[in-house]
């Protein structure tokens, strides 16, 4: 049996339900004490807040509210073009990159079919597989290397580059204040 929600409950004390719901909610209360007896704390609830007595305010603190509630400044100007960065050397990384990720793709379709085709509950030739697999993949990938003539030292920078730049964007994000 499905019990009423406490929002159910709620809306039913409340007189908020139409016709339907309200006629749904009492023949579910006549057939479910469990739900009778959460309605009767709901009720008790209410009467109880009903008794407490109102307390006036000494002071009126919704001017210091609102002043705390005023529209933040942007956390930084460097924000927006550092991101702007960010997307477009990820966008040129993945286009120059291009034909070796389309090529590690194709390598991974063809592994998953073979997979697929020539599955074997044998777990020491699955394991040989899926050596032979990825030593075949990583084969690949290293076979094509990027068209830019950089020396080793210069792709070093550029990595390092990318990644400070990626972390200060990062950070600059998660900035609270």
């Amino acid at each position: 049996m499905v019990h009423l929600t406490e929002f159910q409950l709620n809306e039913y004390l409340d007189g908020a339900l139409n016709e339907a719901e309200r006629q749904a909610v009492e023949a579910h209360l006549a057939a479910c004490g469990g739900c009778r007896e959460a309605l009767a704390d709901l009720q008790a609830v209410f009467f109880a807040l009903d008794e407490v007595a109102e307390v006036e305010l000494t002071a009126d603190l919704s001017a210091r509210v609102l002043a705390d509630l005023q529209v933040q400044p942007d956390a930084s100007p460097w924000l927006r073009p550092l991101l702007l960065i960010q997307a477009a050397v990820v966008l040129g990384m993945a286009v120059w990159l291009w034909p070796t990720l389309r090529d590690w793709a194709l390598t991974m379709e063809t592994a998953v079919r073979l997979l697929q085709t020539n599955f074997t509950l044998s777990l020491p030739a699955l394991w040989e597989q899926i050596g032979e697999w990825v030593t075949a993949v990583t084969q690949q990938i290293q076979s094509v290397r990027p068209a830019i003539p950089l020396a080793n030292a210069q792709w070093t920078w550029l990595i390092i580059l990318a990644l400070v730049l990626w972390l200060a964007g990062n950070q600059l994000l998660l900035n609270d204040e």
